[in-house]
């Protein structure tokens, strides 16, 4: 699921704020911290559960300074 641009005070998604305040359910973001700040405006929730793409590539990856999602994508696959 990807989500692009909210309506400022008119938005209202409920299935959305129970999937990202679920404890059970791995929400995978790439640069968390902006997204959860997004969401955190937007829809009040708080979001449980998180792994960032980006903080695990630097600690993972840490003899490289790219950690762009398309480099890490690109060395994945």
């Amino acid at each position: 699921v990807h989500m692009v641009q909210f309506d400022p005070g008119s938005y209202d998604a409920p299935n959305v704020r129970k999937i990202l305040s679920d404890k059970g359910i791995l929400k995978i973001f790439y640069f968390a911290r902006g997204d959860m700040r997004a969401i955190g405006k937007y829809l009040d929730v708080i979001v449980e559960n998180i792994y960032c793409v980006k903080i695990a590539s630097r600690i993972a990856r840490s003899y490289t300074q790219s950690h762009e999602l398309e480099d890490i994508s690109r060395q994945v696959i």
